[in-house]
């Protein structure tokens, strides 16, 4: 490489300018850069503008695309630096806006993407472009009523911004009514079957905040033909406030069980958090039907959640919580859970995540009785772990399986998972079965819990959804498997 500065000291006897030699410099860097990253060479090409701008700091078009060639080697803090610097030097330069004001989006620093952006939108040239990137970043940030109104102004100005046109048609897409049907079986090893049916209408009065009626029947059936069945209605609805990053939400309703009719409802409040994280709080009252006793005794439970969830866009998932479910006699179940989910492959046909779990759980208070007409223990009227603990290993996966078709998997399984199982044993009873004394006791327990679920998606047209389930779990109380269909339809907005 020519050392200009050193070429123009020495009076080198030359008939060309060294201010036109400096530019034809330039020219030839950039272009071996620009030939190194088309070639695949971004380390190369990174370093060929390093070695360049040690030289000519004063090379605009040299440090855009050496800003540019670090974002594309992953490198975000140290683009963000060369970005930052050059921004400072040329302030005024469209294209290094635009280009930076890329990154920020991409990396989801809306925060920094406006105050970089916005100087553009009295750009003529430059604005439609801006307004994009502007609604683009508020698209991600789940500021969806500005993202629709900054794509559809960049639209109007400028047609063919495929990416505007993608975004928009999405937010328009989940801003339509739906109707939604829903049936669903399970059954399970105590043995107990559970059928369901339900309706629900959706609607968005703005593509941030939305609206639902839910309407449903279950039904449950046990071996020895006890049954009950569930009738339930609702109205729900939901808002995020962009400027307070909060989220609400909340949902109200009636379930009638044998002609008892019962409350139940939904109460969540969330702020989403740098770094991708949202905390969240919720309260929820419903009816308990897990048991065969709960089929003969009403039970309710009023449940309060908190925790800590990480969505990022990369692929990486996670949740940490701690649960508190009260039951209708005031006993308490506690739960504290925590899981990871990490990408180890992504790609344009879907994604594979493995991850780790640990849970733990327990009640305050047993409720497992000794029944005498059958001359045996169960849980009565419903489930309470006693120091259960699961270390499980987890995998999900999703799949484009062809034009408008997704396969998800995922699953879990407990390699290491204990609990403390109750006895109870009589002692002393008379040949017809009755009297005698009832001695309680404990033993601890190993087991293999699991879960496994697939669900197939497919969309034969914008307005319709189809998609079949398909699930089962052993875990420390039962084993179940269960099957179920959704059909969805978006109406015209």
């Amino acid at each position: 490489m020519i050392d200009v500065a050193l070429w123009c000291a020495l009076g080198a006897a030359t008939s060309v300018p060294c201010g036109a030699l400096a530019q034809t410099v330039a020219n030839e860097q950039v272009v071996i850069a620009t030939r190194q990253r088309d070639a695949g060479d971004l380390l190369g090409a990174s370093n060929t503008l390093e070695r360049h701008l040690a030289h000519q700091p004063e090379d605009l078009t040299a440090t855009r695309l050496y800003a540019q060639t670090l974002y594309w080697l992953k490198d975000v803090p140290h683009a963000r630096e060369s970005y930052e610097r050059a921004l400072a030097r040329w302030p005024s330069d469209v294209t290094l806006r635009l280009d930076y004001g890329r990154l920020l989006v991409d990396t989801g620093d809306r925060t920094r993407a406006i105050d970089v952006l916005t100087p553009l939108l009295t750009v003529a040239g430059a604005r439609a472009r801006a307004e994009a990137l502007l609604g683009s970043a508020a698209y991600w940030s789940g500021d969806l009523d500005t993202a629709e109104r900054l794509l559809g102004d960049a639209i109007l100005l400028q047609p063919d911004l495929g990416d505007a046109r993608r975004q928009l048609a999405e937010i328009r897409a989940i801003g339509a009514p739906s109707l939604r049907f829903d049936a669903n079986a399970e059954h399970d090893d105590q043995p107990l079957d559970h059928v369901v049916l339900g309706a629900a209408f959706g609607w968005h009065p703005t593509p941030s905040s939305a609206m639902g009626v839910q309407g449903g029947y279950s039904s449950y059936r046990s071996a020895d033909s006890l049954s009950t069945s569930l009738r339930t209605a609702s109205v729900s609805g939901s808002r995020y406030l962009p400027d307070s990053h909060m989220e609400l939400e909340g949902m109200l309703g009636v379930a009638n069980r044998a002609g008892a009719t019962d409350a139940i409802g939904r109460a969540a409040a969330g702020i989403r958090l740098p770094g991708h994280v949202a905390l969240r709080v919720r309260g929820e009252r419903d009816v308990y039907l897990y048991t065969l006793a709960s089929l003969r005794v009403p039970v309710t439970t009023t449940t309060a959640t908190v925790l800590l969830a990480l969505d990022h866009p990369r692929g990486w998932l996670g949740e940490v919580a701690a649960q508190a479910q009260r039951y209708h006699d005031a006993n308490v179940v506690r739960t504290g859970y925590a899981w990871l989910l990490a990408p180890v492959a992504r790609g344009g046909a879907g994604v594979l995540q493995l991850g780790y779990g640990v849970s733990a759980q327990t009640a305050d208070s047993s409720r497992y009785v000794f029944v005498p007409a059958a001359n045996r223990s169960v849980y009565s009227p419903y489930y309470t772990p006693k120091d259960v603990v699961v270390q499980s290993v987890l995998a999900a996966a999703r799949l484009a399986v062809g034009p408008g078709a997704t396969l998800r998997v995922n699953g879990s399984y407990g390699l290491h998972a204990t609990q403390e199982l109750p006895t109870i044993t009589r002692f002393g009873a008379n040949a017809a079965g009755v009297g005698g004394v009832l001695v309680r006791g404990s033993y601890h327990n190993s087991f293999s819990p699991w879960t496994a679920r697939a669900a197939f998606e497919v969309a034969p047209s914008s307005r319709l959804t189809l998609s079949v389930t398909a699930e089962g779990a052993h875990t420390a109380f039962y084993s179940r498997g269960a099957f179920g269909m959704r059909v969805e339809r978006r109406l015209s907005r």
